[in-house]
């Protein structure tokens, strides 16, 4: 069963529950955390807003940690759709290949006039790292989950956090006859099969 987690109020020993109510726009929602990213759990510094990458889409958000980790941020200012979770990992899979010079150039072109180590330095206390770590945290941020039957888990849409290890060409995708195959960007993998396949591939660790 889905939990209800709701805010109070106290007043004068009163306690009364706060109504929920999504923000007129994700510009505004955007603008709250690049004024204090840390509203997701996080130091980052922010690199840029409405990031164009070569996938013809523009990422809402794009931000960095202190140990160099790239941070996908996708807004929803209502639901989150099961569409999203696809476009956030193509994101991901298009951050993950940024090098250093890529990052330090997005940063002053969406920050005329700024100097990407003196604002790394403000926002974390050290200079950047030479070469940036090639994990990258994905983050799909929505105020309701998606279209679904809340009671049934197996129904139920999740965001997960990815961490992604590696990319492979298309060619070199792995798929044989009686493989696992889901139309949904992650779920629950049980078959026996296709998870002997796959640690044959990538290991038991990946």
């Amino acid at each position: 069963m889905a939990s209800d987690i709701a805010l109070w109020r106290v007043d004068q020993g009163s306690p009364t529950r706060l109504c929920s109510a999504g923000l007129p726009l994700e510009s505004r929602l955007e603008d709250l955390i690049e004024q204090d990213p840390a509203v997701l759990g996080e130091q980052l510094l922010i690199l840029g807003r409405q990031v164009p990458t070569a996938l013809g889409r523009r990422v809402d958000m794009l931000g960095l940690a202190s140990d160099g980790t790239l941070h996908v941020i996708e807004l929803k200012r209502d639901r989150a759709p099961r569409d999203v979770l696809a476009q956030v990992i193509e994101y991901g899979a298009w951050a993950r290949l940024r090098a250093h010079a890529d990052i330090v150039a997005l940063y002053e072109e969406h920050h005329p006039g700024g100097d990407f180590s003196s604002a790394f330095y403000n926002a974390f206390g050290s200079p950047p790292p030479e070469e940036r770590q090639r994990f990258t945290d994905l983050l799909l941020w929505g105020s309701h989950a998606s279209d679904g039957d809340r009671e049934d888990r197996t129904l139920a849409e999740y965001v997960v956090p990815v961490v992604w290890e590696k990319t492979r060409a298309r060619e070199d995708a792995v798929w044989l006859k009686d493989m696992f195959a889901n139309q949904n960007s992650a779920c629950p993998l049980r078959h026996a099969l296709t998870q002997t396949i796959l640690r044959g591939e990538f290991g038991d660790g990946e």
